[in-house]
C-alpha cells in the first residue's frame, strides 16, 4: 500500500513540500516504531505530522478508518505467577483443604480472560 502511494504521490506531485515514507519494522510485535524513534528517524527526517495505515480486516475495499491520536498503539505483556499445592491424580477425591490445585486456578483465568466482556470493545475507542 505505501509503495502504490509512492508511486503515485511521485507521478502526480499534486501536493507541496516534503513526503517521507516510512516502513515500520516489527510492527505487530510493538518494538518497531520505538526502536525507529530512538535511532533517530525524526532527527533525521523532520515531519510536521505522520500518518499510519494498518490492514484492517472487514473493512470495505477503498474504506479507511481514520481518528485523530494514538490508535491501535500498543501492545502489552504480564507475568502471572500461581502457587498452590498441588495433589495426586490418583486421589482425586481428597479433600480441596489439603489441596490447592494451580491448574484449575490457570484454567479459570484462562477462560475468563477470554470471556465476551473482554472482547466486546473494539481497539479504536477510548
Amino acid at each position: 500500500m505505501l509503495l502504490a502511494a509512492a508511486r503515485h504521490l511521485s507521478s502526480s506531485r499534486s501536493f507541496d513540500g516534503t513526503v517521507v515514507l516510512i516502513f515500520q519494522p516489527a510492527e505487530e510485535g510493538g518494538a518497531g516504531a520505538d526502536r525507529m524513534i530512538r535511532e533517530g528517524l525524526f532527527d533525521r527526517f523532520n515531519c510536521d505530522a505522520v500518518f499510519a495505515l494498518h490492514n484492517w480486516p472487514g473493512l470495505a475495499v477503498g474504506q479507511f478508518g481514520v481518528a485523530p491520536g494514538p490508535m491501535l498503539a500498543s501492545t502489552n505483556e504480564f507475568d502471572i505467577q500461581v502457587t498452590g499445592r498441588g495433589g495426586h491424580a490418583a486421589m482425586p477425591h481428597w479433600p480441596s483443604t489439603r489441596f490447592w490445585s494451580p491448574y484449575r486456578s490457570c484454567k479459570g483465568f484462562r477462560a475468563s480472560s477470554r470471556a465476551p466482556g473482554t472482547r466486546s470493545t473494539p481497539p479504536y475507542c477510548r
